[in-house]
């Protein structure tokens, strides 16, 4: 279904992987700035180097490790790649702290940032102290004509490195244990010739190795060295590295005897692979964060072009009666742009809460019959201005009453039902409902919409990625609905799956949750019909009186509020921040004029609230205090709670549910003389 969120993984999630590869590898890894400056190093290059991060960090590593050995045409490359901010392969010898000298072959790669600008280096080096000093046996016996194999073939057999010596032109092939360990295999099941090597390499290699050979024997090439797979007895490849000389040559120029080592490149090809892994992964990633950047954009820009602009016509428009009348939809359709992106706000905090294992959930007793009525009530209007039926089949008997989260239940039905109604234009919308093994309440959304292609669907319930996440798509959103149902399904113990969906013919959704029923439940084959339309539950009461001390630092919103308390009968007096608010309470106080009730917001220049109701409470002032945040998360009420306030409210503001809140404290403070300073202090009202 297009338009619908697909994301592998999470950016915290990548980081964690990469963190964890980094950590673990034996490969040792230096990070540096664009200077070439350590910023960080991981275990085993403190294992190997002996010097930490404090030792080595702001300053260069060849400093601190470099050793006068190393080849000054090889430090010169070396600093020019810095220099020039390209890769560097090369072998460096290096001293750890302990004095030891010991030889590595760093792997040094330039980091750009998404703008492509170089940020800095990452070197990765593998200690071939033991390599580099058999390669240097190797090129002895190499200068020995009539070097002796076996001490060569015992000495590398001690470093665990496979040794070979063969004789091209009668093929014999000598080979050590340490060969044949790494292919699997016993000396019994070698013929002894160079049947032992061809036939065991791999197809896609045999050219390659065969032309590192050829350029070796006719002089191109000091050194024979090739990299390529040979066939392990079990029968998976390895990926090996072989380097070798001639040693003997006949009468004639033709090559008699060759001596050679063989490494198992296993853990170096792991590490490579693991790390394009990685690389394909954040590509994705950032191909998936800009896609939905961008989208998010594109949602929030849409409703604000209808806020400024409609606010703008707002300001122009006469007062005449047709202009009032065009005022009102002008109205309507500012209120409804904010609705869009109060919902845009609330997806984003809803997975952020979901993801930070910060979401909690309730267990109340739930009228089911009445819940399954309100979401077919909030889908309709989706359907009325196109040719699709809204439909409900209870596919077996239904408990009455249920324990259930009802606000999480309700969000996921209506985000399964919105999308249907969403991408359906022709057709039904239907919701079945359906009570299985007595266990299990299972709800079906099915829809005769769009649909989706299998690529479409693979990664549906993944956050930050849409089916369709092109500029030219045609439906909106967050892409975050479905990812947030199947976790809020999952945190009531059930899940949201996609039973089917073909393009062109719609899709069919469903959410399972346990079943637990509340005493007195009876089952039922119809849910009724839904009651009469009627004014909201929350509803500001008609005239109100009192004195409100409202504490806000935004003039716009200062000047918002202050109307609607007023319009609603309170008197209100505004300050800009919480030591103002202290002030005017105290100079009140001594004036013998009293406040019925301080609403502040809770993040303001010069005190914020936090400290302001603090402070109050410190001073044994027992005034009702109602904060005023737009910080939406449940821990931000426990804070507000905690630093003395008796209610919580959020921005936007709610009028009716501000008002009754209002109406509510400043009732429960009147039957006895609520004391604004020290000198009364009074306890308040749970």
């Amino acid at each position: 279904m297009p338009g619908r969120s697909n994301a592998e993984l999470s950016t915290e999630e990548l980081n964690a992987r990469k963190a964890l590869v980094a950590e673990r590898t034996s490969f040792g890894v230096l990070l540096t700035d664009a200077r070439g400056l350590t910023q960080w190093i991981n275990p085993a290059f403190e294992r190997l180097s002996g010097y930490s991060l404090q030792d080595l960090i702001g300053r260069k590593p060849g400093q601190v490790l470099q050793n006068e050995r190393t080849d000054p045409a090889v430090l010169d490359e070396l600093r020019a790649a810095i220099r020039e901010g390209r890769s560097f392969r090369g072998d460096l010898i290096n001293r750890s702290k302990a004095g030891v000298d010991y030889i590595v072959a760093i792997e040094l790669d330039p980091l750009h940032d998404e703008a492509g600008a170089l940020v800095g280096f990452a070197a990765i080096q593998t200690d071939v102290t033991g390599h580099r000093q058999a390669e240097r046996d190797l090129a002895e016996a190499s200068a020995r004509a009539r070097f002796e194999a076996q001490r060569l073939n015992l000495a590398l057999a001690g470093g665990d490195l496979g040794f070979w010596d063969w004789n091209p032109t009668t093929s014999a092939l000598t080979v050590n244990d340490a060969w044949r360990r790494v292919l699997g295999f016993e000396a019994h099941d070698l013929k002894g010739d160079s049947s032992d090597w061809t036939d065991l390499l791999h197809p896609d290699d045999t050219a390659q190795a065969f032309a590192a050979l050829a350029s070796h024997f006719d002089g191109s090439a000091e050194i024979y060295e090739a990299r390529f797979r040979m066939r392990h007895k079990d029968g998976h490849y390895v990926p090996l590295m072989a380097r070798g000389k001639v040693v003997e040559w006949g009468d004639s120029g033709e090559p008699t005897r060759m001596l050679g080592i063989q490494i198992d490149r296993t853990a170096e090809a792991k590490r490579h692979d693991e790390l394009d892994r990685l690389r394909v992964e954040a590509e994705l990633a950032s191909r998936a964060k800009s896609e939905f950047l961008a989208n998010m954009s594109h949602e929030i820009r849409t409703p604000l072009t209808a806020i400024l602009g409609y606010s703008e016509l707002l300001q122009e428009a006469p007062c005449s009666a047709d202009a009032w009348e065009r005022r009102s939809e002008m109205v309507d359709a500012i209120h409804g742009a904010g609705q869009h992106l109060l919902t845009l706000i609330n997806d984003i905090l809803d997975l952020s809460k979901i993801e930070s294992g910060r979401m909690r959930t309730e267990r109340l007793e739930v009228d089911l019959p009445a819940l399954l009525r309100e979401v077919l009530d909030l889908t309709r209007p989706q359907t009325v201005d196109k040719e699709v039926t809204l439909e409900l089949s209870l596919d077996s008997p239904i408990p009455t009453t249920i324990f259930a989260d009802p606000t999480r239940l309700r969000q996921i039905l209506v985000n399964l039902l919105g999308n249907a109604a969403k991408f359906t234009e022709v057709g039904s919308v239907k919701l079945c409902v359906e009570v299985v093994d007595g266990e299990r309440l299972q709800v079906a959304v099915a829809d005769t919409g769009s649909g989706m292609s299998e690529a479409q669907a693979e990664g549906l319930f993944q956050p930050f990625v849409q089916a369709d996440g092109t500029v030219t798509r045609r439906y909106g959103g967050t892409g975050l609905g479905l990812t947030i149902s199947r976790r809020l399904a999952r945190l009531l113990g059930g899940n949201v799956t996609l039973v089917r969906s073909e393009l062109g013919r719609g899709s069919r959704f469903m959410l399972e949750a346990p079943l637990e029923l509340a005493p007195g439940a009876r089952f039922v084959t119809e849910i009724g019909a839904s009651p009469p339309a009627h004014a909201p539950r929350t509803t500001a009461p008609g005239t109100l009186t009192g004195r409100v001390l409202l504490a806000e630092d935004g003039p716009m919103n200062q000047r918002l509020i202050r109307a609607v308390l007023t319009r609603a009968g309170f008197e209100v007096d505004v300050v800009d921040h919480g030591a103002d608010a202290l002030a005017l309470l105290a100079a009140t106080t001594h004036e013998g004029r009293r406040y019925d009730l301080l609403l502040t917001d809770m993040q303001m220049p010069v005190m914020d609230g936090y400290t302001l109701a603090k402070t109050l409470r410190e001073q044994g002032c027992a005034l009702p205090i109602i904060a005023l945040t737009a910080n939406a998360m449940a821990e931000d009420e426990t804070r507000c709670l905690a630093a003395g306030c008796d209610d919580f409210t959020t921005k936007p503001i709610d009028r009716p549910a501000l008002l009754s809140k209002l109406a509510k404290w400043i009732e429960r403070g009147r039957p006895s003389s609520a004391a604004q300073g020290p000198e009364d202090p009074r306890r308040r009202s749970a």
